[in-house]
């Protein structure tokens, strides 16, 4: 089975504060992987370093056979990412709202105004969101 994500030493800290110590670990092909631990334990840092969102101090990663830190145009191509949490400002704009969730993919980011334009809904583009309380 081919390996999909590879990790091996890999090292983060924030100042003297260790997150990730040496771990490794590999995802094969069609296996379903899971991240468990309480909180601090180092599981959203490793994932960040998947992404190519933080740079490990050491260690090597690789997704797909990509290395996210010098290729993560390349990655993002190829895979899809969910952010933990996200919030938008206030008063965001749609197009505002559009720009930001595509750049983090280049394809989205050529398509965004072109499908706005062929479903007619140029118009909605300076629109803003109105955040609605959930009950």
């Amino acid at each position: 089975m081919d390996s999909i994500v590879q990790v091996q030493g890999l090292h983060k800290t924030y100042g003297a504060t260790v997150a990730v110590e040496d771990i490794l670990f590999t995802v094969g092909e069609g296996e379903i992987f899971g991240m468990v631990g309480p909180n601090g334990a180092g599981k959203t840092t490793t994932i960040e370093c998947l992404e190519g969102l933080r740079k490990p101090d050491r260690g090597m990663v690789r997704v797909l056979g990509v290395d996210p830190q010098h290729d993560s145009q390349t990655l993002r191509l190829r895979t899809g990412m969910q952010l933990q949490q996200s919030n938008l400002p206030d008063r965001i704009k749609v197009w505002e709202a559009l720009d930001l969730y595509a750049s983090f993919f280049l394809l989205c980011r050529l398509l965004v105004g072109g499908g706005f334009d062929i479903l007619g809904l140029l118009h909605a583009l300076h629109s803003t969101i109105h955040r609605r309380d959930n009950p």
